[in-house]
């Protein structure tokens, strides 16, 4: 909850750079990470569409597509893997949250409303176009702050088809943005925190 509200407070600071990433995170290979930093605490949230994690973005009806859902969560609720940060700052995870928009078999809540059944029934052609993404936040205490220089993001590693991400990041001395790819992917916080 802690979390969720760090990152909220932060995104308000820095919404027209979030937006505009966030807004980027829609198109394949695109995705999206917002870094805050208040106190002791880094705070990540990344964004991704459905493809890039899973290989698909339709809602998840076959054993293999759920089996490939529960392996894309997984991945994702392991922050170590995915980031790296310098050794100095004795970051440790604080907490991890993964959700899902538009992956998972819905089918269920339908069932019980015969209207949104139907509903459902009508748009499915439009569902399958939806923007169907994936929702990872991090949370990092670190004891030695002032020593967090960077952030090396191993996301285009693990997750192949990315190949641009848009950053936010927001300190105690200002925003700012920086774009991410397979060859770029360490975000520089000298001077910044």
């Amino acid at each position: 909850m802690l979390m969720h509200r760090l990152l909220i407070s932060a995104a308000i600071v820095a919404a027209p750079v979030a937006v505009a990433a966030e807004q980027r995170a829609h198109l394949h290979g695109h995705a999206a990470l917002n870094v805050a930093v208040e106190g002791d605490r880094l705070l990540i949230e990344f964004i991704s569409p459905g493809a890039d994690i899973v290989g698909f973005e339709h809602a998840a009806e076959s054993e293999a597509d759920k089996a490939k859902i529960a392996e894309g969560v997984e991945t994702l609720g392991r922050p170590l893997r995915l980031f790296a940060l310098p050794e100095g700052a004795a970051c440790e995870v604080a907490a991890v949250a993964v959700e899902i928009e538009g992956l998972e078999d819905d089918h269920d809540k339908h069932d019980h409303d015969k209207h949104d059944r139907d509903k459902h029934d009508h748009d499915e052609h439009a569902e399958d176009e939806a923007h169907n993404e994936f929702h990872a936040q991090y949370a990092f205490t670190c004891s030695a702050m002032d020593r967090l220089s960077r952030i090396d993001v191993r996301l285009f590693e693990v997750f192949p088809t990315l190949s641009e991400i848009e950053a936010a990041i927001l300190t105690a001395k200002g925003s700012g943005a920086a774009e991410l790819t397979k060859d770029e992917h360490v975000i520089d916080l000298r001077g910044k925190i």
